[in-house]
């Protein structure tokens, strides 16, 4: 899906005669990388815990990984209901870059919470 969205973006910028780059700056790409994150933390915790409880994870660092990555599609699609900014390239930067973020702060998290 990366690559598709990445790829869509770039036929965009390249095949569009209104497109300018400041889709890829709109006013709220930082509010886009902030809020991804904040929205996955209730459904990371939720996952991790659930992990935790009913599962035995042996490489808690991929298992953390993986559980963010999930949560911040979720956050991401939280997002993407109030989000105004429909252009390819802001999704395939800030969208990526925020649910990025979020994989890495799980893997970085999963070996704390999900220890058993």
């Amino acid at each position: 899906p990366i690559v598709t969205i990445v790829a869509m973006a770039a036929r965009e910028a390249t095949g569009t005669e209104g497109y300018h780059a400041g889709h890829l700056l709109d006013s709220n790409w930082m509010v886009c990388v902030m809020s991804i994150p904040l929205l996955a933390a209730i459904p990371y915790a939720f996952m991790a815990l659930l992990i935790r409880r009913f599962g035995a994870p042996t490489d808690l660092t991929s298992a953390g990984l993986y559980v963010g990555l999930t949560s911040g599609g979720i956050g991401a699609m939280g997002y993407a209901v109030h989000c105004n900014d429909d252009s390819l390239a802001f999704i395939a930067v800030w969208y990526v870059t925020a649910i990025t973020v979020c994989s890495f702060l799980g893997g970085a998290l999963g070996a704390r919470i999900m220890r058993w």
